[in-house]
């Protein structure tokens, strides 16, 4: 039974001295949902009565706001030595993160993460640091051991520098929940207080030339056409990648897009679902563009209105439903740069360089700089807060030779 409106919401620390002869500071109070709760704040040495009241102070805060959720206490816990895949479910349940039965985070109204925070911390624990170091107990957990899970994901060579950081981050704070609940008396992912990190490699380059990029959409292409299913032949792989290498969407913003965001009459695609407020923006299709999604429009098996422009193998029978954002790296832009890379070995050229999906960002951005867009139109487009990131693209630009095929690529029939 939930709590009365307007009666006074109080509560109390009550002090339970335990046989080894610490206090147990207990806060007592009704919850949200008019049930009664006692649990443990802390035990003394580390806490006194006065630090107790200001938590309970805390508790009460939440219990107002609809957002107290119980603790998981160390105290209740049989295993004196767990692991760290024990641990980090303790501490995914301290961030209110609940995952579903595909271990995917389930986002409810009064959670303060956004979704997009719960995904990259399922992405980091689930993805990369629980397979690797799960089993090992907290007393195992060393420095060298974390070391030598750096050392193994740089020899993979899946992640960058910077993705790996942020396992480790993550790493850091799980962590600091076995500090904090006295499982170890420092945490090995931190050294002298700060955390452990990878020093980025210095980046080679990062967009495609204009016979790179058409190399890899004809490679897509060839795979649309070359799949042995019928209903992988009505992906899109092609369409979605000229999407991401000339209209710089981010690969989420690609996924989310529906027939309606695309104007192909007035050549804009319109940005609804993006992570910042910059993003939410109106992007011109270029001339090369626009060639490419007036065929896949003229092929797709729905392009009514409300239907996704790059619907799932899976859905299309059903109405279909918007690829999965998480898997175009592994199924569409890594089959098309391996098979590009044959198609150009055979041609005796170099393979291509070593691209991620935000590497289309760069593409379309050094491209609109090299066909004379302005700064501030393509900072704009590009859905970047400032114009220092597209500034910094102008550097690569402005010292390499001007192509011609890359300014009728990029030209934009409304603004010439």
């Amino acid at each position: 039974m939930a709590r009365r409106r307007g009666r006074p919401l109080t509560g109390a620390i009550r002090e339970r001295r335990r046989a080894d002869g610490r206090i147990a500071f207990k806060a007592r109070f009704t919850d949200q949902h008019g049930n009664q709760r006692e649990p443990t704040v802390g035990y003394s040495p580390e806490w006194t009565r006065e630090r107790a009241e200001e938590e309970l102070a805390n508790i009460l805060a939440d219990v107002r706001r609809g957002t107290w959720r119980p603790p998981v206490e160390p105290e209740e816990r049989h295993n004196p030595d767990p692991t760290l895949h024990e641990l980090a479910s303790d501490w995914l349940r301290k961030q209110g993160i609940v995952l579903d039965e595909r271990g995917r985070p389930v986002t409810h109204a009064e959670q303060e993460l956004t979704p997009r925070a719960q995904e990259h911390i399922v992405w980091a624990l689930r993805g990369h640091l629980l397979p690797a170091l799960g089993r090992v107990r907290l007393s195992r957990l060393t420095a060298q051991r974390i070391d030598d899970y750096t050392a193994a994901k740089l020899a993979e060579g899946a992640l960058a520098a910077a993705q790996i950081n942020r396992t480790l981050a993550r790493l850091a704070q799980v962590l600091d929940l076995a500090v904090a609940w006295r499982y170890l008396s420092a945490n090995p992912a931190r050294t002298d207080g700060r955390r452990v990190y990878v020093k980025p490699t210095s980046k080679g380059k990062s967009w495609l030339r204009f016979d790179e990029l058409s190399d890899l959409l004809d490679a897509a292409g060839e795979l649309d056409e070359g799949a042995r299913r019928a209903d992988h032949r009505h992906t899109g792989r092609r369409a979605l990648l000229a999407v991401l290498f000339l209209a710089a969407l981010r690969v989420g913003e690609a996924t989310a897009l529906c027939w309606r965001d695309i104007d192909l009459q007035n050549e804009i695609i319109r940005v609804a679902d993006a992570k910042t407020p910059a993003g939410v923006r109106e992007v011109p299709i270029g001339a090369m563009l626009l060639t490419e999604l007036k065929a896949w429009r003229h092929i797709a098996r729905d392009s009514r209105t409300g239907a996704p422009v790059f619907a799932s193998a899976k859905t299309q029978r059903r109405g279909g439903r918007a690829r999965d954002r998480h898997n175009v790296r592994a199924r569409v832009l890594g089959p098309a740069v391996r098979l590009a890379d044959r198609r150009r070995a055979e041609r005796n050229e170099g393979p291509l360089p070593e691209i991620t999906s935000h590497a289309g960002r760069r593409t379309a951005i050094s491209w609109w700089l090299e066909a004379g867009h302005s700064i501030r139109r393509v900072t704009a487009w590009a859905g970047h807060e400032n114009a220092g990131l597209t500034l910094d693209l102008y550097a690569q630009v402005d010292t390499r030779r001007p192509d011609q095929r890359i300014k009728d690529a990029m030209r934009i029939s409304w603004l010439s």
